[in-house]
């Protein structure tokens, strides 16, 4: 319809009057605006959804349809942006996307689900702090396996496998020390246990035993 109006318009006003170059090249880019929307809707691309609004606005189209396309668009990006969030693995942006689903109106049914796996990402995050902070190999390992088992992003757990793998390495270090009997072993291996990261407690009892050995 706007398009029939937009040639009226330029059949009415005469070629006299000067309008009608101006009103055809009005009346071809409405239609080029609206056949824009009708392949953006077909191509299922939010950003072209939103990029042939746009036209259809600066047009002088008819814009009854815009705000329910937009609206369209929202919804596709909300889920692009949640698909998106559980590649990432990152807590946070799952939280985020899943506020924007639900906000948007698109399909929420997987929310509740991703929720979960956001908590669960969380309390893996959690219990690997926890765990380097112990400085106990078999917790950090532990934890790494719950990271990967969340779906977090893991990219930072082979250096967690290293390092727990380098307190292991001490703490046996350690007891092959002791057992020695060498002052400059023990006080060695006391060295690597720190530097480690390793649980350290016990240091200061084998800095003492390694002195009185000498």
């Amino acid at each position: 319809d706007s398009i029939q109006r937009a040639f009226d318009e330029v059949k009415a006003c005469g070629a006299a009057a000067g309008c009608a170059p101006e009103l055809l090249q009005r009346a071809q880019r409405i239609q080029r605006a609206l056949g824009a929307v009708d392949d953006a809707v077909g191509s299922g691309q939010a950003e072209a959804i939103e990029a042939a609004c746009d036209e259809v606005e600066a047009s002088g189209a008819d814009t009854r349809r815009v705000p329910e396309l937009r609206q369209r668009a929202r919804r596709m990006r909300a889920l692009e942006q949640l698909d998106d969030a559980v590649k990432s693995g990152q807590a946070e942006a799952i939280e985020r996307a899943c506020n924007e689903v639900e906000t948007s109106g698109a399909d929420a049914s997987c929310v509740p689900e991703l929720r979960l796996r956001a908590r669960r990402i969380r309390r893996a995050w959690k219990a690997v702090d926890d765990a380097v902070q112990s400085g106990q190999a078999d917790a950090i390992e532990r934890a790494c396996d719950e990271v990967e088992a969340s779906g977090a992003n893991a990219s930072e757990v082979p250096e967690l496998w290293q390092r727990a793998q380098r307190i292991s390495r001490a703490v046996k270090g350690v007891e092959a020390a002791v057992k020695s009997g060498q002052a400059v072993a023990i006080e060695a291996a006391c060295d690597e246990v720190v530097a480690s990261g390793a649980d350290a407690s016990c240091v200061p009892e084998l800095r003492m035993q390694a002195r009185k050995i000498r």
